[in-house]
């Protein structure tokens, strides 16, 4: 009597690639809320729109960074709106 045994091997290979996208830094102008390139009373009208009524009145993720000149608290708040008219009216030299 002759018994035969059969093995049966799999290899399975995985490749795995990865993308490495840089993306070219990110400029902030400090108060331009309405990304138009300048500071002016729009952005501080900008910021006090949008905590009334935010469904009507939206800033971007890039406006909202750079309207976030109120070191005191983080994010956007009125006080963001004062300190831009402030900057305006020659109040205080920078944002």
């Amino acid at each position: 009597m002759v018994t035969t045994t059969t093995t049966t091997t799999t290899t399975t290979t995985t490749t795995t690639t990865t993308t490495t996208t840089t993306l070219p830094p990110v400029t902030r102008t400090a108060g331009d809320t309405n990304c138009d390139g300048t500071v002016e009373l729009a952005d501080a009208i900008l910021i006090m729109q949008s905590l009334a009524n935010p469904n009507k009145y939206t800033i971007s993720e890039q406006g909202k960074l750079n309207g976030d000149v109120d070191d005191s608290t983080v994010g956007l708040t009125s006080n963001d709106a004062l300190k831009i008219q402030e900057f305006l009216l020659h109040k205080i030299s920078s944002l």
